[in-house]
């Protein structure tokens, strides 16, 4: 199922951030210590947010071109771009 982005509620860059301070509270938590860079941003998604994460082709899977990541709320699953990469490493933290 493809959702309408025209129906999606935005967040603001001050919810985003008090969000992300929760789950690297809650990432501290787990591990007994502060986090501090590199942030174990899979290790997270997977422990606090019990999703799995995929490399694939999201263009070619959905056909829709310009997709950075989608989520599969009902089978838990994260997908990012495997195209996410050369130029976009840096924008998006990426790295092989």
């Amino acid at each position: 199922m493809i959702i309408d982005m025209n129906n999606v509620s935005r967040l603001t860059k001050v919810q985003i951030r008090n969000e992300a301070r929760q789950l690297l509270d809650q990432w501290s938590g787990i591990m007994g210590q502060r986090v501090n860079p590199p942030i174990p941003v899979e290790a997270i998604v997977e422990k606090c947010l019990g999703l799995t994460i995929e490399y694939d082709d999201l263009e070619e899977m959905l056909g829709i071109s310009d997709v950075h990541g989608a989520a599969w709320v009902e089978s838990n699953k994260m997908v990012i771009n495997n195209r996410l990469s050369g130029e976009f490493k840096e924008i998006f933290g990426r790295w092989d």
